[in-house]
Order: C-alpha cells, then sequence, then structure tokens
C-alpha cells in the first residue's frame, strides 16, 4: 500500500504512516494527540468543519468590502 494512504489498525482506526501529504493527514495527527484515536467519520467532520471555517472566513472578508 502506498505510504499516501492511512494506515488502518486493528480497532478500525486510521494512522499517518511516515509522512504528512494532506489535511487528512493533519486531522488525522490532531485526533490521535487529541483523543487517542482517529475514525473516518471523525476525520472527514474535522476536515469539513476546516473548510467551513475557510469558507467564512472568505465570506467575511467580501462582506468587509
Amino acid at each position: 500500500m502506498p505510504e499516501w494512504t492511512a494506515k488502518i489498525l486493528d480497532d478500525g482506526s486510521l494512522a499517518v504512516r511516515d509522512k504528512v501529504y494532506s489535511i487528512p493527514h493533519i486531522a488525522i495527527l490532531l485526533l490521535r494527540k487529541i483523543k487517542g484515536s482517529a475514525y473516518e467519520y471523525e476525520v472527514v467532520l474535522v476536515v469539513l468543519l476546516f473548510q467551513a471555517v475557510i469558507a467564512l472566513g472568505v465570506l467575511y472578508s467580501f462582506y468587509r468590502m
């Protein structure tokens, strides 16, 4: 399996193999540091929240113009 994919552990949670290649990898590292495990649905929620924050920031910057 390529190293840019997440490693699936025995309990079904995810872990980063060696290098961080994308935002989902950052989300996996963040979740594992905060709560000790990172499941796929949690990673998806973190990525969606990150995108929502960016979208709200862009909208707010246009609103302030």
